[in-house]
């Protein structure tokens, strides 16, 4: 479901072969998940607790695709329990991110 859904966006960007330009990050991704699990291998905004980062892909994807804004906030309140797995507890930089996950999903439930 989530390459089906970066897929789709990015064909909307113009981008016509996703699989065969991201192969090598998929295949990478699913070697470091075997070798490490899930939550060793995570990596990315959220992990990092990257707040400016996490803001600016929840304004493209609110302005662009709501299916694809309720996907990465909900699956980003689940990586930062990732997070919280893998380095035994949140930093303030996760707590931010956290603070701006529940606020933009209170907002899109209210409106």
């Amino acid at each position: 479901g989530n390459l089906y859904l970066a897929e789709k966006l990015f064909e909307k960007t113009g981008v016509k072969n996703f699989f065969s330009v991201y192969e090598a990050t998929i295949y990478s991704t699913l070697r470091n998940i075997k070798s490490s699990g899930a939550a060793e291998a995570l990596s990315g905004p959220v992990e990092r607790g990257d707040y400016e980062t996490v803001a600016k892909h929840l304004k493209v994807l609110k302005e662009n695709d709501k299916e694809a804004y309720l996907n990465y906030l909900i699956q980003s309140l689940n990586l930062l329990e990732v997070s919280k797995r893998k380095y035994r507890r949140l930093n303030k930089d996760h707590e931010e991110v956290r603070k701006l996950l529940i606020n933009e999903l209170k907002d899109f439930k209210s409106g």
